[in-house]
């Protein structure tokens, strides 16, 4: 299962725990941004291990831009071969 998000974010209560997979794309209105696609529970392992103990913590978390850790740790998760028409190396459609 994936759940489309307009930005990276976690919420336990509803996502942790059951093999949900993140799927959303660099905040901001940039045409081209890279999008992401990783198992909410590695994410949310790790912006709980950065904001567990803040105050606005509530088992969930996101973030309205990327920040330079937060890009860092997201390089692998990057889907650097989607183009608008899918995975590259697809074939096109035949419509």
């Amino acid at each position: 299962m994936v759940q489309l998000k307009g930005r990276p974010a976690v919420d336990w209560s509803r996502y942790g725990g059951k093999s949900i997979w993140m799927l959303f794309p660099e905040p901001g209105y940039v045409l081209g941004r890279p999008w992401f696609l990783i198992e909410h529970d590695i994410l949310f392992s790790w912006m709980e291990q950065r904001h567990g103990m803040a105050s606005k913590w509530k088992a969930g978390w996101s973030y309205p831009s990327l920040t330079k850790d937060l890009r860092q740790f997201l390089a692998d998760y990057r889907q650097d071969k989607w183009d608008a028409g899918g995975l590259a190396g697809d074939p096109p459609d035949q419509n």
